[in-house]
């Protein structure tokens, strides 16, 4: 039985002695460098610590782009309801 399965999980945080977040790798994966690569410009683009896991291709560039706008994305939604929630 193949399916899903998380068999890497990266975690970048900002820190204040580099601009780019460190990365470390918690469950260690492929050696791709998606996952890392993900949580990284996550971490710097919504500026919180960041877990990831992912199974995208590394030879799909576009692939990724899509998934990182749509995690954005969705990102925002959720900040943007829990802010409504406490507003009320």
């Amino acid at each position: 039985a193949t399916g899903p399965k998380m068999s890497n999980l990266h975690l970048a945080i900002q820190t204040p002695v580099d601009k780019k977040p460190s990365v470390a790798s918690v469950i260690p994966g492929t050696a791709s460098g998606v996952g890392e690569a993900l949580a990284q410009r996550l971490a710097l683009k919504i500026k919180k610590p960041v877990l990831v896991s992912c199974n995208l291709p590394a030879n799909a560039p576009m692939l990724q782009a899509i998934a990182e706008r749509r995690l954005l994305t969705e990102l925002a939604n959720m900040e943007g309801h829990s802010t409504g929630d406490a507003a009320q």
